[in-house]
């Protein structure tokens, strides 16, 4: 099995299920995401934003949702507060093909390597 491609590809419902096995081999290329979800439909990754709520909003209008109209491939993003030691500002993003699915194909796997490379450029943003 090659690399993750660089670019998503089009027509989703032409994108093959990865196999448990396919998954297992590209999980490492995208440490920061884990395989969940029922029956291991998604991957799915939390970063933490220091800046808050607005900042966090900033990450999904400015960074993250010109990417998800580029590729034409879409992640769920929640933004979720909560209180230890005072609040905090987490995004949680979640990665599957719906198109006759929910499954995993080569396009989640490319989209959370581009989420990853758009977050590394966001000033605040960790990952957790």
């Amino acid at each position: 099995m090659t690399g993750i491609p660089k670019r998503c590809r089009a027509n989703a419902e032409r994108t093959p299920t990865l196999t448990p096995d396919e998954i297992k081999a590209w999980l490492p290329e995208v440490r920061l995401w884990t395989w969940s979800g029922l029956q291991g439909h998604s991957l799915m990754r939390s970063v933490f934003v220091e800046q808050g709520y607005t900042e966090a909003s900033w990450i999904i209008a400015r960074a993250l949702a010109p990417l998800f109209e580029r590729e034409g491939h879409y992640a769920d993003v929640t933004v979720y507060r909560y209180v230890s030691d005072g609040w905090h500002t987490s995004l949680r993003l979640s990665l599957t093909t719906h198109v006759d699915g929910p499954r995993l194909t080569v396009n989640d796997f490319v989209m959370a390597r581009l989420i990853d490379d758009v977050l590394r450029t966001c000033h605040g943003v960790a990952p957790k």
